[in-house]
């Protein structure tokens, strides 16, 4: 039990209270991030391992790869975004929402 207290007061000492539990995330994406790289850099008893990754394509095309297709995803939804502004009504949107729901919870009170 004391484990699991010492984690809570860590995570509650960390900034951005308005975030709760999620501001640790930073945390979490760094340490996966190098767990990963050890995994594909760290060669452990002095083992030599094939540089390539599944399907013989080396790493730096791998990464080129990756890299390039996260970038042809932001701009396509940047694209997207701009050509059909699909935010331009969500307050509209919320308003209404917001209606609904008054109108059911009166309908429940009755």
């Amino acid at each position: 039990m004391s484990i699991i207290n010492s984690i809570r007061r860590f995570l509650f000492r960390l900034p951005g209270k308005q975030f709760g539990y999620y501001r640790a995330i930073p945390i979490f994406v760094v340490a996966g991030a190098s767990l990963e790289y050890l995994m594909i850099t760290w060669r452990p008893f002095g083992i030599k391992r094939r540089r390539l990754m599944s399907g013989n394509i080396s790493i730096a095309t791998y990464i080129k790869f990756s890299l390039m297709a996260i970038t042809s995803m932001m701009f396509g939804s940047q694209i997207v975004h701009n050509q059909y502004k699909p935010l331009d009504d969500l307050e509209d949107y919320v308003e209404k929402e917001m209606e609904k729901l008054k109108a059911a919870k009166e309908l429940k009170t009755k």
